[in-house]
């Protein structure tokens, strides 16, 4: 399966994400995440790895299950 590259900003899910931070010595992200609502979450996670059709490996969004207790976090921002 086929995975988006991760990029500075991009669209997914309806929510707006933007890149705030990467960590190049442990791998892990902090993204900036505005859903269509105007709810603003911070993520941060250690970016899964998925090959291209060429067999090029890059760093991806985690689906849904690469989150929870160990493995990504999640927290509610206060945009008020």
């Amino acid at each position: 399966m086929l995975y988006d590259q991760l990029a500075n900003k991009f669209t997914e899910f309806l929510n707006k994400f933007e890149k705030i931070a990467h960590n190049e010595v442990n791998g892990t992200y902090c993204y900036k995440r505005t859903t269509s609502d105007g709810l603003t979450y911070y993520e941060v996670f250690k970016a899964p790895t998925a090959k291209d059709e060429n067999g090029n490996t890059y760093e991806r969004y985690p689906s849904s299950s690469g989150f929870g207790f160990g493995m990504a976090l999640c927290i509610r921002g206060d945009e008020s």
